[in-house]
């Protein structure tokens, strides 16, 4: 009787945390954590769901948020290993809401944090639970041994509308002690899929530099008319004319954190690009 309750539990647990989620549909979105609770919580933003295969109950740690070992700003998530054990947890997003014929890019940085190197899996689901993960991940690294952060891009293309999930498998290996970090995850709505392949096909884009402080300089092979930046909630929060393919932007003003530039030409998106602004 004890187990089906505590199931229940669980289940209208995750029901409800699905339910009060908001579904991902304006892009670009970018999770950095940094609405997440105090350090060394399992207090994640707002539809992010932590489902826990093997966390070792003597400590109770799965993933948590951490402080001041970010990729920016503060807060990142982060899995500990504890010496003689192992955890095997995952990070599930909120849905994601995916059009047809659409092209999408996934971004996420992480890295280690101490001696021996975890595992690091990337999936996509259709349910919000390990189970309802792909069985093969879309990335992997079975042997995590960069102590820097390290970005990592994965493209996807769908045919149908569709709602999706990002999953962050993490296993610790044990008797040694290993741990992981990961932050800045950014989904991007690139284009439909022959946009894309004009994008590809005629114009190269650069921004630098990248990190940025004050100005932040375009160059590109073709003109562009006006370019758009956005905030990690997908907000437009600075645009305006280019008069050529190269133009430089002052974005003093702005505060430290990720952002998204679009630029355009003849009212089409042409150009997609992530910066990161640190003064």
């Amino acid at each position: 009787m004890t187990k089906s309750i505590l199931v229940l539990l669980v289940s209208n647990l995750l029901l409800i945390c699905t339910l009060n989620s908001q579904v991902i549909s304006t892009f670009p979105h970018i999770e950095n954590f940094e609405t997440s609770g105090e350090e060394l919580t399992a207090d994640f933003p707002n539809g992010w769901i932590i489902d826990r295969l093997s966390t070792p109950s003597q400590f109770n740690l799965g993933w948590v948020i951490i402080e001041n070992q970010a990729n920016s700003g503060i807060k990142s998530a982060f899995i500990p290993g504890i010496p003689s054990t192992s955890n095997n947890d995952w990070i599930i997003s909120p849905p994601i809401a995916v059009k047809a014929n659409y092209s999408y890019k996934f971004s996420f940085w992480y890295r280690k944090g101490a001696l021996a190197a975890p595992n690091f899996f990337f999936h996509l689901g259709n349910q919000p639970s390990q189970v309802g993960m792909d069985k093969t991940p879309m990335w992997s690294d079975t042997n995590v041994e960069t102590t820097e952060y390290k970005e990592v891009i994965v493209d996807y293309t769908t045919n149908v509308n569709d709602t999706i999930y990002l999953g962050f498998h993490a296993l610790t290996v044990n008797p040694a002690v290993s741990n992981l970090l990961l932050d800045d995850i950014s989904i991007e709505e690139m284009a439909s899929t022959s946009l894309a392949s004009d994008l590809s096909s005629h114009i190269s884009l650069e921004i630098y530099p990248n990190p940025a402080s004050s100005i932040l300089n375009i160059s590109a092979n073709s003109s562009l008319d006006y370019f758009e930046i956005f905030n990690i909630h997908g907000d437009i929060i600075l645009s305006g004319k280019i008069d050529s393919g190269d133009v430089s932007i002052d974005v003093s003003h702005l505060n430290n954190g990720t952002y998204i530039m679009r630029t355009y030409s003849e009212k089409r998106l042409n150009g997609i690009k992530k910066f990161l602004l640190m003064k």
